[in-house]
């Protein structure tokens, strides 16, 4: 899916809504919020998702493909990142 397509089909199931935001390390240590995505933005092919909560997140759009159960997931290589929306 070209960076295009995938940034639309994101913001059309994510932007607005509350999510769940989850990030897992390589050490198995997991951080987890929910809240609402504002806004994402794409700038020379990284991601930058803004939150309700004042938080961003930063990735690379190439890493980022959508589960079978509908969550968008980033895996990179000291974490991993899960959007689910609620």
């Amino acid at each position: 899916m070209n960076e295009q397509l995938k940034l639309q089909e994101l913001m059309d199931s994510l932007v607005g809504y509350p999510v769940t935001l989850t990030i897992t390390g390589r050490d198995k240590y997991q951080y987890r919020t929910t809240t609402i995505l504002n806004e994402v933005r794409l700038m020379q092919s990284v991601l930058e998702f803004v939150f309700d909560s004042g938080g961003t997140l930063s990735i690379h759009i190439s890493n980022l493909d959508k589960t079978k159960y509908g969550d968008w997931s980033w895996e990179g290589a000291e974490s991993t990142v899960l959007l689910h929306r609620l």
